[in-house]
């Protein structure tokens, strides 16, 4: 019998390691959210529903959360991408802190490790 390797990121192509889906991770973000202005949140929201249509016709492995088949994108990359949309649009400093704290899931010598660094955060 031939086992699964596992889901491949759409982003980085990368086995997912950590299977959570971005149903789930948009939700995280939707909490983050609450408190932040509407410009902020209508990014996100934005860049959320970006994510979760390139996957429409992905397969994948189940969410370690809510149990869907619909994890096709691995949770480093996915905070990568909104990372980046909010530094494009210029939000500050405080905020970028914020969500780098909350999801950047601690990889080392990464985009997001070194842009916590940038920021002061180590």
């Amino acid at each position: 019998m031939r086992q699964s390797l596992g889901t491949v990121c759409i982003e980085c192509k990368e086995t997912i390691q950590n299977p959570i889906c971005p149903h789930c991770l948009g939700r995280e973000i939707n909490v983050w959210m609450e408190g932040k202005n509407a410009r902020t949140k209508n990014i996100l929201q934005q860049e959320i529903r970006k994510i979760l249509s390139a996957g429409k016709l992905s397969e994948s492995d189940r969410c370690i959360i809510c149990g869907e088949r619909s994890v096709f994108i691995c949770p480093y990359c996915f905070a990568e991408i909104i990372y980046k949309r909010l530094s494009r649009e210029n939000i500050n400093k405080s905020e970028l802190i914020e969500f780098l704290t909350f999801f950047n899931f601690k990889f080392e010598n990464t985009y997001l490790s070194r842009e916590a660094e940038r920021l002061g955060m180590f």
